[in-house]
């Protein structure tokens, strides 16, 4: 997903229909669509005060640990980007070792956008904000 001017989208869709896994390149700026980006994230966590801080975090942001040592925790946060950053910024202070990123992705939705799911009230993906595409890879 990418926003840009006419032309920027215009040779971002040609670059990406060149690459051999690329199904179908979708333009979903005036559609209704949902938008989320995912990070892995590796953050201090030592057993005790430090531990409990990013479990309260990862609680609070809907996010789920998916990895654990002795001083570390591997963290998945998905959301818009506002969460995910909000999210990032609070686990820094704590120490993060590494972080790899999506980038924004989104898809169309199923619905003709008048029904909204729980998920949606802390989405920013509203149609004609931005330039918004999509493309899905070949299996």
């Amino acid at each position: 997903m990418t926003d840009g001017d006419d032309r920027t989208i215009e040779q971002i869709v040609k670059q990406c229909a060149r690459l051999a896994r690329v199904r179908d390149v979708q333009d979903v700026t005036t559609s209704p669509h949902i938008e989320r980006e995912m990070a892995l994230i590796t953050v201090n966590a030592q057993a005790g005060v430090q531990r409990q801080e990013v479990l309260s975090l990862v609680k609070v942001f809907r996010s789920k640990v998916v990895d654990i040592s002795d001083t570390q925790m591997i963290v998945e946060a998905s959301g818009n980007k506002e969460k995910v950053e909000a999210f990032v910024e609070l686990l820094r202070p704590i120490g993060i070792h590494e972080i790899t990123r999506t980038g924004r992705i989104a898809i169309g939705r199923l619905s003709n956008g008048t029904v909204r799911s729980p998920a949606d009230d802390d989405e920013e993906n509203y149609a004609g904000k931005f330039k918004l595409r999509t493309y899905t890879t070949r299996t």
